[in-house]
């Protein structure tokens, strides 16, 4: 994974979540991660959520963590 990052020059991050998905560890496994993610760090679901969206370049839709778009 970590070769085919390279190669595709995209960021590779390794994420370990609880199994009540109450936080996510992520990890940047690649230089190019690094540039988002320097060191690992623990988020939140909206924080991990929002973190890919970032770099991705966009932001969130402010919809996105309302109860009725959840209930979906």
């Amino acid at each position: 994974m970590i070769d085919l990052g390279n190669r595709a020059e995209i960021p590779v991050i390794g994420a370990r979540y609880a199994g009540d998905f109450s936080w996510w560890k992520a990890t940047p496994l690649n230089h190019i991660a690094k540039t988002f993610l320097p060191i690992p760090k623990t988020l939140t679901e909206r924080g991990w959520v929002t973190f890919l969206y970032n770099i991705r370049g966009y932001e969130p839709p402010a919809t996105l963590f309302d109860d009725e778009f959840l209930k979906l």
